[in-house]
């Protein structure tokens, strides 16, 4: 699925997404479009290729709250930071707090 941010003009296709607080706004549909549906809590990149650093700006304008990482080795998590409008790495994850990455 390729998520759009009119604002700036561009869209992005992330590896995987998740639904996991706003599942309930998504179940059992087809097509989601987030113009009107909440955006994903929780985009997966995989960047053993190539970085995915570049597609974070456009997942900021969209308002993503929490980015994962994964590079084959080490998983780092990114979370939206809505006052100074950035992603700042982070040892939790907001969607699972139990969870401490790179330990």
């Amino acid at each position: 699925m390729t998520l759009k941010a009119e604002n700036q003009k561009k869209g992005v296709e992330p590896d995987s997404f998740f639904y996991i607080q706003n599942e309930f706004q998504v179940r059992n549909k087809q097509n989601i479009d987030v113009n009107i549906a909440p955006v994903p809590d929780l985009v997966l990149e995989i960047d053993i290729t190539r970085s995915s650093l570049d597609k974070f700006v456009i997942y900021g304008a969209l308002g993503v709250p929490e980015i994962w990482r994964y590079n084959g080795k080490l998983l780092r998590v990114s979370l939206w930071n809505t006052k100074n409008k950035v992603y700042e790495r982070s040892d939790y994850s907001r969607v699972f707090c139990w969870l401490k990455v790179n330990d």
